[in-house]
């Protein structure tokens, strides 16, 4: 689920998601390394919260981070109502050290975090930064305080078990207005050094609710909005590809004419093109 909610008299906001099925989905679907599989999670999850505030069926939210060391980085992409999909630059890339310290930022080295609202005006809201440190969550926050001016506070995480599958995933975004009261934000950033790891509440078996009144909001006003169920969607089909091969033109389809078996990068699905596709897409562009 992902919960929508306000506090402090409406003066900060926040969205708070667990995504366990999710990373547990990315996982399977791209048969993840622990190293890549964190990454993604984090980053779905960063999608689900950034792209709660996404109110229309043809907008999305695009997170892409493009880094030099060997992880190489990740892609996730937010749609309407909670459906978000992935995939990790480097899914097979294996790190002994990340089981040890869930540090992931020594693997990205430098890099970039490109934020892309589509929003169906006449160009996609675009806005890029260096990464900091590579734990996303801190990245995240960097971005909104210096791309969008909004101080923000964000936690992403992934909890495995010793098989290696996702225990917990979840995280927070939380956000100040321009006229919050300082004694309210001391307050929330006080609760906040005093909260748990999310992971390790949710494996608790704490719900959002509890942890939001009893933990992050503690003796404070806050009221949940709003809150929806979120899954790993992805939006392809044979039609899709079709319109896509469409777009590299008739001479580059006429080298494909013994068919081609493209894969989404998105769910590892197959799609069987054979000759005489080839042929009816290349027929359709001479009409």
């Amino acid at each position: 689920m992902l919960f929508r909610g306000m506090a402090c008299k409406e003066q900060i906001r926040f969205f708070a998601t667990e995504s366990t099925a999710i990373v547990q989905t990315a996982l399977d679907l791209h048969k993840l390394a622990p190293a890549p599989a964190l990454l993604l999670g984090r980053l779905l999850t960063a999608a689900l919260l950034m792209g709660a505030e996404i109110k229309d069926e043809v907008s999305n939210l695009t997170l892409n981070i493009e880094a030099d060391g060997p992880l190489k980085g990740a892609i996730a992409i937010y749609e309407y109502q909670g459906k978000v999909r992935g995939y990790a630059k480097k899914p097979d890339f294996f790190d002994e050290e990340v089981k040890n310290n869930w540090n992931i930022g020594n693997l990205l080295g430098k890099g970039t975090l490109n934020v892309i609202k589509d929003l169906k005006m006449k160009a996609p809201m675009t806005g890029t930064i260096e990464l900091q440190t590579g734990e996303v969550a801190e990245d995240i926050a960097h971005y909104y305080l210096n791309s969008e001016q909004v101080p923000s506070a964000v936690s992403l995480g992934v909890l495995f078990d010793a098989e290696g599958m996702i225990r917990s995933a979840g995280g927070y975004l939380i956000q100040q207005m321009p006229s919050a009261n300082p004694e309210d934000v001391d307050k929330l950033m006080l609760n906040l050094a005093n909260t748990p790891y999310i992971t390790d509440l949710l494996d608790m078996g704490l719900n959002w609710e509890e942890i939001l009144h009893k933990i992050i909001f503690k003796d404070m006003d806050m009221s949940i909005t709003d809150s929806y169920p979120v899954q790993y969607h992805c939006s392809c089909s044979k039609e899709r590809f079709a319109d896509a091969l469409r777009l590299l033109g008739k001479d580059e389809l006429e080298t494909m004419q013994e068919g081609i078996t493209p894969v989404c990068h998105y769910c590892n699905k197959q799609y069987d093109f054979s000759a005489e596709d080839i042929m009816q897409i290349i027929q359709s562009l001479n009409r």
